[in-house]
């Protein structure tokens, strides 16, 4: 139940959302963007966990090195991303693909910090587990159309 509870729940609206996000028919490279990105975790994480089961297990002399690099199936998924959409990736400072580019840097950043403090990661699991879903839910937000703007649009393009 515990494992239910700790591996399938904290991903479930992050899969809702990111296919719904990816599915979406806008031309906006925004939304597919976001929802892979919001998808990622359902690759990365297992991939995390099998790394942070070596680091801990394994003898080394710089155990905060060795945890850094359980944030490499972060880090290399985010880079191919970006890579697919560097459209969508204009270097503008207002651009809500940088919020969500932070975020996912939260996200695997925090594989950094376990190999600091042994008693704070418990916490930094739990976080780390509830990121997807707040990233989800930014996603969402993020690519959400207000309606006025539709109406707008609707007008404009009308007899």
């Amino acid at each position: 139940m515990i494992g239910v509870l700790f591996c399938v729940m904290p991903f479930m609206l992050p899969l809702i959302i990111g296919l719904a996000l990816v599915r979406r028919t806008t031309t906006s490279g925004l939304s597919h963007l976001s929802g892979w990105l919001t998808l990622k975790p359902l690759v990365a994480t297992p991939l995390w966990i099998a790394l942070v089961a070596a680091t801990s297990t394994g003898n080394w002399s710089r155990p905060s090195l060795a945890y850094g690099l359980t944030a490499l199936p972060g880090v290399g998924l985010t880079i191919v991303l970006v890579w697919v959409f560097r459209a969508e990736v204009r270097w503008r400072p207002i651009n809500p693909v940088w919020l969500l580019l932070v975020l996912d840097t939260l996200r695997w950043g925090s594989s950094f910090l376990l190999g600091f403090d042994t008693a704070a990661a418990i916490y930094l699991v739990l976080i780390s587990l509830a990121m997807p879903t707040v990233f989800a839910l930014c996603a969402w937000r993020v690519c959400a159309v207000p309606k006025p703007i539709l109406q707008d649009k609707a007008q404009r393009s009308g007899p």
